[in-house]
């Protein structure tokens, strides 16, 4: 019989119940079940009381936990009644007006929003009255104790099913903003800086330029005047000095190149034109480059080529560009009647080494950790402070870095030469079609005579007065018949009354550019068969632009004077066989 349920019985039941086991207990052999029963409930009553102690001690604890939560939030926290009032807060909420719990609640918080913020709290409290358990966000500015003033960002929320009740109150969370803001702050001071520093940029890139333009443009006309003197029949003794001003004259348009170079690869603009390229023709076209620089200082160049396939995939302007400037700089640092040896081979079979080595001044250690960096430089042959700006070899690396490649150098030391290698990326054999082969340089003056016979009529725009004087003067003794014009104006009026088979045109005149002259005449009824343009301005967007404007060709001052001989030679060939 299962044992009965006291908390079930009534007051009767109970005292019957009590009864019939006192009456038990009087017999003997009911008395040690009843004292077993009794200890078994005791036992009970001991466990139940201990589950209760460890429920209220975990109660207590879940709710010193949540009070430790609470007043140690990250963010304040409120409660706010219907009008605004602070009837709940947490520390942290009291830490951000600096202020004890105790002083805050029972104010209105109005009290300790800043004045110009005043109406946005109202409008938020409002809202909050007609919400209906949606949140109401409002970012103000409340006031420390001290006087300052600390944005912040209120949201509050109304239980759905007290958002009617009279004694509703809102529930509303205060973040701090201060960090958000300096942040923001200093975001768009960083943001300011670099359009500040990107305007500079661009600023010192266009004074780059137009001084480009600037100071190639006086070039022409003294490269033009060397090339006239150079097909006359002038003393022997006057060859050396006409050299002399070539190599001067293309020095300095050198290290002009050599300034926009390393403006373009600062701002990653350098582009690549890939082609297949020879490089052992290339190799002696460079040679040939530089034969009077070679032949004036006695020096013996040899190129040993050792390397079975040797066409790598490369912009031929670019990679010419960094065996010329290897081999100059080699020419630059060997004492006269020193060697220079440039030797190719494959160190892998995909790969195919440059190596360019003199008997000259050599590198000290120290130097050579730095040499590719841009304005290092080292004492020249004879021991002054080389030419140059120094930037070289710093576009060197670059221009071999745009091509896959690695560049190194090594000197024993000072006095023990130099040698600069360049390993490439090369195509197997099997995979070369038809390499791209250097250009052929410009004609002699026996080639450019044989030519002359083939006049064209030709329209010559420059503003500049030498370049266009001497310019005119040259194409006329080739048999040219040259009018010349020193503007946009000047230039429409003039193929206004008759036609032309070449346009020579500088992009930058007076009252317009080129471009817009040749885009004008492209409409006209008699617009020139083809067109040159000539400027001081050569990047690649340059190039692209007057090609868009209709001109088949564009030439980079200074001018060399034997190559634009030879593009009108071409030109003139042919119409001839037209």
């Amino acid at each position: 019989m299962p044992p009965p349920t006291y908390d079930k019985m009534n007051r009767a039941q109970l005292i019957a119940e009590l009864r019939r086991r006192d009456a038990q207990a009087r017999q003997p052999h009911h008395l040690e079940d009843v004292v077993h029963e009794l200890q078994v409930h005791q036992e009970e009553i001991r466990v139940q009381n201990e589950h209760l102690k460890e429920v209220q001690q975990s109660l207590e604890e879940s709710r010193d936990r949540y009070a430790d939560l609470y007043d140690f939030a990250p963010m304040g926290y409120m409660m706010l009644d219907r009008s605004g009032v602070i009837t709940e807060t947490n520390l942290t909420a009291a830490m951000m007006f600096g202020l004890e719990r105790g002083k805050l609640i029972g104010n209105p918080l109005l009290l300790y929003v800043s004045a110009t913020d005043r109406d946005a709290f109202l409008d938020h409290v409002n809202r909050c009255r007609q919400g209906h358990g949606d949140e109401v966000r409002t970012e103000l500015e409340i006031v420390h104790r001290d006087g300052r003033t600390v944005p912040v960002s209120l949201a509050s929320r109304v239980p759905r099913d007290a958002a009617t009740a009279a004694s509703a109150e809102f529930r509303t969370a205060l973040i701090d903003l201060t960090q958000q803001r300096q942040a923001e702050r200093e975001r768009r001071e960083l943001l300011d800086r670099e359009r500040i520093a990107h305007a500079r940029s661009e600023a010192k890139d266009r004074f780059l330029a137009i001084l480009s333009h600037e100071l190639r443009t006086p070039l022409t006309p003294v490269l033009a005047a060397v090339s006239a003197l150079e097909e006359q029949r002038v003393p022997k003794s006057l060859a050396p000095t006409l050299r002399m001003i070539r190599r001067n004259v293309q020095m300095e348009a050198d290290l002009i190149d050599d300034l926009l170079d390393i403006t373009r690869i600062n701002r990653n603009m350098l582009k690549l034109e890939l082609a297949d390229v020879d490089v052992h023709a290339l190799i002696n076209e460079v040679i040939d480059m530089c034969q009077p620089e070679i032949q004036d200082r006695r020096m013996n160049v040899e190129l040993r080529a050792g390397a079975t396939h040797c066409v790598v995939r490369a912009d031929l302007k670019r990679l010419r560009q960094v065996i010329w400037n290897l081999l100059r700089n080699a020419i630059k640092f060997t004492p006269a009647r020193g060697s220079i040896t440039i030797t190719t081979d494959h160190p892998q079979p995909d790969r195919l080494r440059i190596v360019v080595a003199d008997t000259g001044m050599g590198i000290a250690p120290p130097l050579a950790g730095r040499i590719f960096q841009p304005f290092e430089q080292a004492e020249a042959a004879n021991g002054d402070r080389a030419a140059g700006l120094g930037l070289g070899l710093a576009i060197c690396k670059a221009l071999v870095d745009a091509h896959g490649g690695e560049i190194s150098v090594f000197s024993e030391g000072p006095g023990l030469g130099t040698a600069f290698t360049v390993v490439l990326p090369c195509l197997p054999e099997s995979a070369v079609a038809t390499p791209v082969a250097p250009p052929v340089r410009a004609p002699s003056p026996a080639r450019r005579a044989a030519t002359a016979g083939h006049g064209l009529k030709i329209l010559l725009v420059e503003d500049h007065p030498d370049t266009a004087h001497i310019m005119t003067k040259l194409l006329r003794a080739r048999g040219h018949r040259v009018r010349s014009a020193a503007s946009v104006k000047d230039a429409l009026a003039t193929a206004a009354s008759e036609s032309f088979d070449l346009l020579i045109s500088d992009i930058g005149l007076p009252d317009g550019t080129g471009l817009q002259l040749m885009t004008a005449l492209k409409k006209s009824a008699h617009p020139p068969r083809q067109g040159i343009a000539i400027s001081g301005f050569g990047s690649e967007e340059d190039l692209r632009k007057s090609a868009a404007a209709g001109f088949d060709h564009h030439l980079v001052k200074p001018v060399d004077f034997g190559r634009l001989n030879k593009i009108i030679a071409q030109i003139g060939d042919g119409q001839k066989k037209k």
